[in-house]
C-alpha cells in the first residue's frame, strides 16, 4: 500500500456519498468529524457503509457530524492489511 494516495471530500452535504463514487466502491476509508476525530474502516461498498453510518444501526447510533470523507480504492485483494496499515 505504500505510495497509495486517498482521495478526499468536503462533504457539503453529509446525507449521502453516492455522487463521489461512481465507479468502484470498494477499498478503505476515513470518515473525519467536526470535533476532529476520524474514523478508519473497510467496506465492498463504500457507498451502503457510509449510509449505515449516517443512519446508524445496531453497533452505534447515527453519526450526524461528519464532514470529510477520504477513500483509497482497493479492487481486489485483502482489505485488512491496508485497513491496518492506514490506522497506524
Amino acid at each position: 500500500m505504500t505510495g497509495s494516495v486517498f482521495r478526499r471530500w468536503d462533504l457539503e452535504d453529509p446525507s449521502t456519498v453516492a455522487a463521489i463514487f461512481p465507479g468502484c466502491r470498494r477499498g478503505i476509508y476515513v470518515l473525519h468529524f467536526a470535533n476532529g476525530e476520524r474514523y478508519v474502516g473497510q467496506a465492498t461498498d463504500v457507498v451502503a457503509r457510509y449510509a449505515t453510518h449516517r443512519h446508524g444501526s445496531r453497533h452505534h447510533a447515527a453519526w450526524a457530524d461528519i464532514v470529510a470523507i477520504e477513500c483509497l480504492e482497493v479492487p481486489e485483494g485483502d482489505l485488512n492489511g491496508p485497513e491496518r496499515e492506514t490506522i497506524q
